[in-house]
């Protein structure tokens, strides 16, 4: 038993060492939570998307006839990303965070019922913010020079301008000024292999537009990795990063919240949690209330005096990617977890599960027309409530962004095929050689399945292999 004991104690420094480095060195992973088994975690592999608006699958052809590849659905992708309109609820963007260039961005006009490509995005993106429909700016990896990336885009994605990131910090969560564009704000981490800091936060600006910039290392607050911003819209100076403080003497990781009233030139640290591993992958601030944050990650954590002290919501979410608080009721959020869409309707007192169709990620509700969410889910394409959450429906027609895991044949059918991409609720079969899809429920405890097979002389059954056996 005292072997065991000192072997698991070993097992759990050893990780402790080596997560917060691992996190570092991979741009693919954002929360960096032990808990993250999904493949955001992992290296995106690319695919080439075909060019063209919209992108809808072609009629069937025989095989003598297929001279190229064709896109056939089912409709899923790397989609982390949503910009609604705030005075039209029927207007949206999407955008797939492949890497290397190949995602595409997409748009609707109809609710969902249709969509185009009309760009593609160019970077591997680790935060995104949309001051209108046309006007964005993101950060993360450029893939021809694997340099960090700022960009900024003035026509709705179509074309980029990269400004040069000029320092040595890693940009990771980017906000603008509510009323002055040109004011931008990033938090970001140095990574400093020789120590005696492993990772130092970084805090920048650029009052030009992200030509220039002006950054601060506050590694006097120890080792703390950013991994979520917010600026209040009502008072600008007043803003929070929100991450993990690593502590390499002790190898304990310590959740912390940085706050700062006056524009990011004094800032105050505090622990989100007392207890050790617990810590925040997002943050954001009440609507209706400055001194009101939210930074949920492994837990959901909550200050009402301005980031001073925290508490944590039992009944709350936890491992948590994504959130969006309802512009004129702080009482209604909605929260994006692993286990599926979290809502709270009063203040985080009781939530509700619903399971969106896929793993959500970034909720965004419209402005002008709340009872309207849209929610970009890894792998599974996008989902849309209009009755305030009540329902969600997948809105996918005309994406043709998948990752399949498993594809097959039906031995008793030419036209019959089954396929798996990634993501929950996501196995589904077509009967017309992949023109029309229809959603099959899974096996328990799946998030995808690797191979399907349906047996010619008994085409009900299907065989599955799950992750695990």
């Amino acid at each position: 038993m005292k072997k065991n004991l000192i072997f698991l104690i070993a097992v759990v420094v050893m990780g402790v060492v080596l997560l917060p480095a691992a996190i570092a060195q991979d741009p693919y992973c954002k929360c960096g939570t032990p808990k993250c088994k999904y493949e955001h975690q992992k290296q995106v592999l690319p695919h080439l998307n075909p060019g063209g608006s919209p992108m809808t699958p072609a009629a069937p052809r025989t095989a003598g006839q297929r001279a190229a590849w064709e896109y056939m659905g089912p409709e899923g992708g790397t989609f982390a990303f949503v910009v609604t309109d705030p005075t039209d609820a029927d207007a949206a963007i999407i955008i797939n965070n492949e890497s290397y260039g190949n995602g595409n961005v997409y748009e609707t006009a109809d609710g969902g019922a249709n969509w185009t490509a009309f760009a593609k995005n160019p970077f591997a993106m680790f935060d995104f913010f949309a001051a209108d429909m046309n006007t964005w700016y993101a950060v993360g990896m450029d893939y021809t020079t694997y340099m960090p990336y700022f960009g900024v885009t003035t026509d709705g994605g179509i074309t980029w301008t990269n400004t040069a990131w000029t320092g040595t910090d890693t940009p990771y969560a980017v906000r603008v000024h509510p009323t002055n564009p040109n004011t931008i704000y990033v938090a970001g981490y140095y990574y400093n292999m020789v120590g005696p800091h492993l990772y130092e936060p970084v805090f920048s600006v650029s009052t030009d537009g992200g030509v220039t910039w002006t950054s601060t290392n506050l590694s006097s607050f120890g080792y703390m990795v950013p991994f979520g911003f917010d600026v209040s819209s009502n008072n600008p100076n007043v803003m929070y990063m929100a991450g993990y403080d690593y502590d390499i003497s002790t190898y304990m990781i310590t959740g912390m919240c940085l706050a700062s009233t006056d524009g990011g030139t004094t800032w105050t640290a505090a622990p989100v949690s007392a207890i050790p591993f617990e810590y925040s992958i997002m943050v954001a601030i009440d609507p209706t209330d400055d001194n009101h944050v939210i930074a949920p990650g492994t837990g959901y954590f909550e200050s009402f005096d301005g980031g001073a002290t925290w508490t944590t919501n039992p009944n709350g979410p936890t491992f948590a990617y994504g959130l969006d608080i309802h512009p004129t009721d702080s009482n209604t959020i909605y929260v994006a977890a692993s286990d599926g869409m979290f809502q709270t309707t009063d203040g985080g007192a009781t939530w509700t599960l619903t399971d969106v169709g896929g793993m959500p990620y970034t909720p965004s509700i419209c402005e002008g027309t709340p009872s309207t969410v849209y929610c970009a889910c890894y792998y599974t394409g996008i989902t849309r409530t209009v009755d305030s959450g009540v329902t969600w429906t997948n809105i996918c027609n005309g994406i043709l962004e998948s990752r399949v895991y498993g594809v097959e044949i039906s031995d008793s059918s030419p036209n019959g095929i089954y396929s798996s991409p990634y993501g929950f609720a996501a196995f589904q079969k077509s009967g017309d050689s992949g023109v029309t899809w229809t959603e099959l429920t899974m096996p328990p405890e799946a998030t995808y399945v690797s191979i399907a097979l349906e047996n010619s002389n008994a085409p009900n059954i299907i065989l599955a292999v799950l992750p695990g056996g």
